[in-house]
């Protein structure tokens, strides 16, 4: 629930700090970003020596890495592409 709640932040301090504060894009955005990444870091951290479910905030930040560095690069690798075919191609509706 702490990663899906996440997702939120971003959208939400890139916001704040482009049109609240004025800071100019691509900086805003960079600047959006990183409160996720000081949250997953400390959540990793803290979680550290926990049995069970340490696993969840390591892998929450590989994924956050991959979407940014698309993002950021503004490149979409051909396995993420086909990825995306198949999961639209699925019956969900």
């Amino acid at each position: 629930m702490i990663v899906a709640g996440m997702a939120l932040i971003e959208p939400t301090m890139i916001r704040f700090f482009v049109n609240v504060l004025g800071i100019e894009r691509p900086l805003g955005s960079y600047l959006g970003i990183a409160p996720d990444y000081i949250i997953l870091i400390t959540l990793i951290i803290l979680e550290r020596k926990s049995k069970m479910g340490k696993w969840v905030f390591p892998c929450a930040l590989g994924l956050f890495l991959f979407i940014h560095t698309i993002k950021t690069l503004k490149t979409t690798p051909q396995f993420w592409d086909s990825f995306a075919q198949w999961f639209v191609s699925l019956p969900l509706t």
